[in-house]
């Protein structure tokens, strides 16, 4: 009996190493169609006016509907001032 549970411990040791040695293709992820994408630095920014009063920047989105979001980091000046919209970083500037 421990000489079966043995053999079949060895066994299993024996598939795990073969299938951890296996090399892997340089290729094969550009093969298969799942290669990275070239967006990662693509800054899409979208200019637009800011509002004093609530510090708020709306912007024409790409689908263009206006959109809103709130002034990071320094506050409007003034209304009507430019701002814009940081696709990449998700941040409004004023």
């Amino acid at each position: 009996m421990k000489f079966v549970s043995l053999a079949s411990l060895g066994f299993a040791l024996v598939a795990a190493l073969g299938a951890v040695a296996t090399p892997v293709e340089a290729d094969s992820l550009t093969a298969g169609g799942l290669d990275a994408r070239d967006e990662s630095a693509v800054l899409a920014t979208y200019n637009g006016k800011c509002y004093k009063k609530d510090n708020i920047c709306k912007y024409k989105a790409q689908s263009g509907k206006t959109a809103i979001c709130k002034c990071y980091v320094k506050k409007c000046p003034r209304d009507g001032a430019k701002c814009e919209f940081d696709s990449y970083k998700g941040k409004c500037y004023c």
